[in-house]
């Protein structure tokens, strides 16, 4: 995917489209004149997305033959903007990135700050620090961060967006440690909030999901080179 801004009209994918984040970029890329299509593999409850937000069903699978056809509304010539909510495996990425090797745009993929793993005392991270993955979903983000690399360094127009613990309207209750749906239950009940025992796990920062929508939409659209997150 050669470096291109976008521009008002171009045509944003989601995949993963229809979760936390994919409806916190359908109200935000509009703000910006980007034209959202979210692909997802059920269609959205009734009322769930505002009109006139398009959806796609299709499985992941399925769209790298998609973009290669050129069917897509504005074909092979306008730049495109790819953001990959889900990106779970560098094996899952890599035919999403193949079947863009031609088209100029730009391609988002969400990673996670949990790639860092167990935090201890005093400790804080940067961008330069290595990651420790301590479960295998963290360890496949990891892969994706370097497939993701690798592709930049040939001239690929990628970047991973290390995200913390998202949050935002439709999100369930959420405590230190992340979602609990039984929280207001147990506080009802007389019951407590779990906390984090010192030095094992970071309580969660949690990251305002229209806050993120809007950084992408600016990533999407701003005039220089995607940077590399």
């Amino acid at each position: 995917m050669r470096d291109a801004a976008l521009q008002a009209g171009d045509e944003v994918l989601v995949v993963g489209g229809t979760g936390l984040i994919g409806r916190a970029l359908a109200r935000a890329l509009p703000e910006v004149g980007l034209q959202p299509l979210l692909v997802a593999r059920h269609d959205p409850p009734t009322g769930l997305l505002a009109a006139p937000t398009r959806c796609l069903r299709l499985e992941r699978n399925e769209l790298p033959a998609l973009l290669r056809s050129g069917l897509l509304p504005g074909g092979h010539g306008r730049a495109l903007g790819v953001v990959d909510v889900l990106a779970g495996s560098a094996g899952e990425t890599a035919p999403l990135l193949d079947a863009l090797a031609q088209r100029p745009g730009r391609f988002i993929a969400i990673g996670s700050a949990a790639v860092f793993g167990l935090a201890r005392s005093g400790l804080r991270h940067d961008e330069a620090s290595a990651p420790q993955p301590g479960t295998e979903a963290m360890r496949r983000k990891v892969d994706v961060e370097q497939l993701v690399a690798r592709r930049r360094a040939a001239g690929v127009a990628g970047c991973v967006l290390r995200i913390a613990y998202p949050y935002g309207p439709g999100h369930g209750p959420l405590g230190p440690l992340g979602r609990a749906r039984d929280l207001f239950e147990r506080l009802q009940g007389g019951g407590v909030i779990d906390w984090v025992a010192p030095g094992v796990f970071s309580p969660l920062q949690p990251l305002a999901v229209d806050d993120l929508a809007r950084v992408i939409a600016a990533l999407l659209t701003r005039r220089a080179a995607l940077p590399a997150l």
